[in-house]
This record gives structure tokens, C-alpha cells and sequence, in this order.
């Protein structure tokens, strides 16, 4: 038996037509007083954490080349139990995410937020680089993965600036 799934598209002209019409103040503030507040419903920010954390079980057994029955081996448990947390079924303690947590080698934070506070995570990207003059290797960590550039300090083009550059660096090196 095949089923056949028809999507609803706008024609052409409907979709110029709402894309050329501008929201007014009334029509937003109407939008923004019927959105739902999930941040205020505790079934939706469980359902939110259990997510967010499935996700990040899985991505850490990606990143540590663990697969379900190696996990449910560290964690003492069976791989049912793994595929029902993996599911969202299972309903999660702290002492199961810090399981989780220590089986991967990862770490856990849990925190509450005033509403007007974020949480920012920038991943720490380090790399390599050679020191031109003198030849000393050296680590620069770049915290939002902008590229760093080495420049050879050895010519006399260079002005004063690049070469107290090249002696900061020196110095972290050492």
C-alpha cells in the first residue's frame, strides 16, 4: 500500500504578496501575545533537557568512538537501557547524567538563569605554528576560531610593532 503525501504550498502570487506585506506594530504584538511561553512550562523544559541531552550523549560517543553496548558496558548497565535514555523514555536523575557523564569522560554542568542571563559556549580551537626567528614552537588557543597569522619577522621591512609582535610571542613560547 503506498500513501501518497501532498504538500501545501502557496501559490506564486499569495507568497509576493505576503512577503511584500509588512508587519505593523499591532499585528507583532498580537503575534508576540499568543506565543506560548515555554520557558514558563516545566513539561516542555524537561522534555527541552532530556533532548538536549540525548544529543549530547551522542555526540560525545561520536567524538570517543563509543557505540551503545560499549557505553552500556561502562555504565554497569544494559544496552536496553542505553537505547531508553538514548529514546527519551527514561526519565533522568542527576546521579544518571553523572553516570553518563563519567562513562564518557565528559563533564556536566547544571544551572538556573535569571531571565535576563545567557549561557554562551565558544569552543577553545588551538593550533600550531612555527615562530620564523627564532625557530621556536609555540600554541596560540583562539577562542572563537578566528585564523592567527605568523608573519617572518626576519626581513627589515617589517616596523617596530611586528617585531615587539614577534618578541611577545617568543615570550609565550618559552
Amino acid at each position: 500500500m503506498t500513501t501518497h503525501t501532498k504538500t501545501n504550498t502557496l501559490s506564486p502570487d499569495m507568497d509576493a504578496l505576503l512577503a511584500a506585506t509588512p508587519l505593523t506594530a499591532d499585528s507583532q504584538a498580537a503575534l508576540t501575545a499568543a506565543t506560548p511561553d515555554f520557558d514558563k512550562d516545566p513539561e516542555f523544559v524537561a522534555g527541552h533537557l532530556r533532548a538536549q541531552l540525548v544529543e549530547d550523549v551522542y555526540r560525545a560517543m561520536a567524538e570517543t568512538g563509543l557505540n551503545k553496548n560499549t557505553l552500556a558496558h561502562k555504565l554497569h548497565k544494559t544496552r536496553q537501557y542505553v537505547g531508553r535514555i538514548l529514546n527519551e523514555s527514561a526519565n533522568f536523575t542527576f546521579r544518571t547524567v553523572s553516570e553518563l557523564a563519567c562513562a564518557l569522560g565528559w563533564q556536566v554542568n547544571v544551572r538556573l538563569f535569571a531571565p535576563d542571563e545567557r549561557l554562551s559556549v565558544i569552543k577553545t580551537v588551538t593550533r600550531t605554528m612555527k615562530a620564523l626567528n627564532p625557530p621556536t614552537s609555540f600554541r596560540i588557543s583562539n577562542p572563537i576560531g578566528q585564523p592567527v597569522t605568523c608573519t617572518d619577522y626576519r626581513t627589515d621591512h617589517h616596523s617596530l610593532k611586528n617585531a615587539e609582535a614577534a618578541d611577545e610571542l617568543t615570550k609565550i613560547a618559552a
